[in-house]
């Protein structure tokens, strides 16, 4: 093995027996190292182990947020629930449908809104209890029970299966159609929810009552 030595004066200091000389050799490449021995001319070997790899304490900071970001991440999209299907209303590219869905409640009776595959359409609760459409048709006359809640009057059909009604804004253009589940909300209080965003849409006509049939001489 190729060495290299280095020689040196020692110091002015005394030492035991006089000034003395000193080597230091070290082995290219090698792992130990020779100093000076008790005596002049004396040489000691110290042996130096190999470093030891550094590993970090920590967690590196990057590598830390990215793995909570991460799950926050993950967390948020397992929270997150699938838009609703709806079907659109034929007119539902009305500009009056605008003004009617940004007007509409994000919460009706407890049940928070969600979002739709559809243009002017709403729904809330999950699962859905309520669907909303606006460009719906004229109804025209019909026999079914009208209610009026704050200058906005509501046809009400029931539909199939049980526990499914229809919501009708009469004489409203463009027409807004609501149906809800109403084992989870009540008709009125979803009349009561969305009657000033109907109130966007233009009236036209009112709902009538029936003449009181006179008796018969």
């Amino acid at each position: 093995m190729l060495k290299r030595c280095f020689m040196g004066l020692s110091s002015s200091v005394a030492l035991a027996g006089g000034a003395g000389r000193a080597a230091v050799c070290g082995a290219t490449g090698g792992s130990s190292l020779s100093t000076r021995g008790r005596y002049p001319g004396e040489v000691s070997p110290r042996v130096l182990s190999p470093a030891a790899p550094h590993t970090p304490r920590h967690t590196p900071r990057r590598l830390l947020g990215a793995i909570l970001f991460g799950g926050v991440g993950l967390s948020m999209l397992a929270g997150c629930s699938a838009p609703v299907k709806v079907e659109p209303a034929p007119s539902a590219a009305s500009a009056a449908c605008s003004e009617v869905m940004l007007s509409l409640p994000e919460e009706i009776d407890g049940q928070e809104k969600r979002t739709t595959t559809s243009q002017s359409t709403a729904s809330w609760g999950t699962p859905t209890s309520i669907v909303l459409r606006c460009g719906t048709p004229d109804p025209g006359p019909t026999s079914d029970p009208c209610t009026t809640v704050e200058e906005v009057d509501w046809i009400a059909s029931e539909n199939q299966p049980k526990d499914s009604w229809t919501l009708t804004a009469y004489g409203r253009v463009p027409g807004i159609e609501v149906t809800l589940d109403t084992s989870k909300v009540t008709s009125a209080s979803v009349a009561t929810a969305l009657t000033e965003s109907v109130q966007r849409a233009q009236p036209t006509k009112r709902c009538q009552a029936k003449p009181t049939p006179t008796p018969s001489q």
